[in-house]
């Protein structure tokens, strides 16, 4: 099956593979998530909410992508990066505090949505790039979109259970991650 002549995306394989490197943001962000005290409803909602940016952030790239240059995808990676390294500093130290506090408030709206925008500025420069290529298919945005999704629920049911398994030592962990996702992407 191809997707579209030119594309880096010429079949559906290729499609769900980066789809699933795109939704391994959200997964690392989705343990910590996970590692608090949350309900299924809510990590629905965080899913649905972090697989709409995967959707919006790829749907603007495509759109604009003619008009931007391809160094962009350059700078959204390094924020994002950056962006991660913080959060996962903040999780490795502030696991060792009794603060009650955790980078990812799953309670508070304006930081899942913050959370969500980090999340998936990297799918930006991928429809970026897949404008300039003129592809115009809603199939690879919604399929980017619904695995980022299902990696995020994945994400969070994960960090309950290392949660319960090893405590303060699967939230450390899961700072490391995320700060070693965050550096990997800086170099």
């Amino acid at each position: 099956m191809s997707m579209h002549a030119d594309s880096p995306i010429d079949s559906l394989s290729s499609l769900i593979f980066i789809a699933f490197a795109l939704g391994l943001d959200g997964f690392s962000v989705s343990l910590s998530i996970g590692l608090q005290k949350i309900r299924y409803r809510k990590m629905a909602l965080i899913g649905i909410v972090i697989g709409l940016f995967h959707f919006l952030m790829p749907f603007s790239g495509m759109v604009i992508g003619q008009f931007l240059s391809i160094q962009m995808s350059e700078i959204t990676s390094l924020l994002g990066s950056i962006l991660l390294v913080f959060i996962g500093a903040y999780m490795f130290f502030s696991a060792w505090k009794d603060t009650g506090s955790h980078p990812v408030n799953p309670h508070h709206p304006l930081k899942i949505v913050s959370v969500a925008f980090a999340v998936s500025l990297d799918s930006f420069p991928v429809g970026l790039s897949l404008g300039l290529y003129g592809m115009k298919s809603f199939f690879v945005i919604l399929t980017i979109a619904f695995i980022a999704m299902m990696t995020s629920l994945a994400g969070m049911l994960l960090g309950g259970k290392a949660k319960r398994l090893f405590g303060v030592y699967s939230e450390t962990l899961g700072g490391i991650v995320i700060f070693l996702f965050g550096l990997k992407g800086l170099f």
